[in-house]
């Protein structure tokens, strides 16, 4: 289980293992940075989002900027997400209406789920 160490008082801060100090003097007079048990967002390919970017940006002009973060019912967001993947599937890169990757539909809609997981988890229905 991951502990959250946000708001941790600094004393008991440096008593848990994600804590690591650096005392090596190669790292004399630079600035710290204590990043154990955060999130490595370096790993994810910026570029590739590039088009997922794009798809957010078609569905702020349909609909408003910030729609997809509103509650939503987990069977619509399911259901597209399979829509994409298998329009994708039988050979078509690219959604008809907006023009854009099927993947990148189907990633948004990925998105979308995780967030309501974290944000809305009283929706989840399966």
């Amino acid at each position: 289980m991951t502990r959250c160490t946000r708001n941790m008082p600094f004393e008991l801060l440096q008593s848990t293992p994600e804590y690591q100090f650096h005392t090596e003097a190669a790292d004399e007079g630079r600035s710290l940075r204590y990043n154990s048990g955060k999130p490595d967002y370096s790993l994810i390919p910026m570029a590739s989002l590039a088009e997922v970017a794009k798809v957010l940006e078609y569905g702020a002009s349909k609909y408003e900027r910030g729609n997809w973060l509103r509650p939503t019912s987990w069977e619509v967001s399911f259901g597209c997400l399979q829509r994409h993947m298998a329009a994708w599937q039988s050979g078509e890169d690219n959604d008809e209406e907006s023009g854009r990757s099927h993947i990148a539909h189907a990633a948004c809609n990925l998105i979308q789920m995780l967030h309501m997981l974290e944000n809305h988890p009283e929706e989840l229905e399966r």
